[in-house]
């Protein structure tokens, strides 16, 4: 919080303190001189970010990032987020967030090198990796699934070759 916001909420409370009541409290909502309030108890107000208020406001670009909002004719999906804009560059992130405006682009994260993006990178609400197990190179969509008691072709189903048995065919992925 900055210094002006605070002394702002400082003049705010004092000036809300100093001001005569209405009525006299009733017997029930007395305060007796022995209670003590406990941290926590009392509601914490909260001021908008300078951010909040320039939307609020109608800025053309509330968060800095050089893109004008949708609101105003330019491109920036949200404008409060200076990380989020049209030609960001895609971070593979576990938290779903989306660096480019673009739900289905999502970051690359192959630890394993089989060419399939680890399945915990996300973009909320839109594009996802599909790689099941990021540790292990022949573990992945499409993969041959062997009798081991894995799921290796990240279908959901552990050796669903029920009755038959394993014959390779192919070669290995790159």
């Amino acid at each position: 919080m900055r210094k002006g916001s605070q002394l702002l909420a400082v003049a705010l409370c004092l000036t809300y303190a100093a001001a005569p009541m209405a009525q006299a409290p009733r017997q029930n909502l007395e305060v007796r001189p022995t209670q003590t309030i406990r941290p926590g108890t009392l509601p914490r107000i909260q001021l908008p970010s300078e951010i909040e208020r320039c939307v609020q406001q109608g800025g053309e670009d509330c968060d800095g990032d050089g893109v004008k909002s949708s609101a105003h004719g330019g491109f920036d999906c949200d404008d409060t987020d200076p990380h989020r804009f049209p030609g960001n560059f895609e971070v593979a992130d576990f938290d779903g967030h989306d660096e480019d405006c673009d739900l289905q682009t999502i970051g690359v994260l192959d630890l394993d090198g089989d060419g399939f993006i680890d399945d915990r990178v996300f973009n909320v609400g839109g594009a996802g990796g599909t790689d099941c197990d990021a540790t292990r190179r022949f573990i992945h969509p499409g993969a041959a699934e062997l009798p081991n008691n894995i799921d290796d072709d990240c279908d959901g189903l552990i050796d669903n070759l029920v009755g038959e048995w394993w014959a390779p065919t192919g070669s290995p992925p790159k």
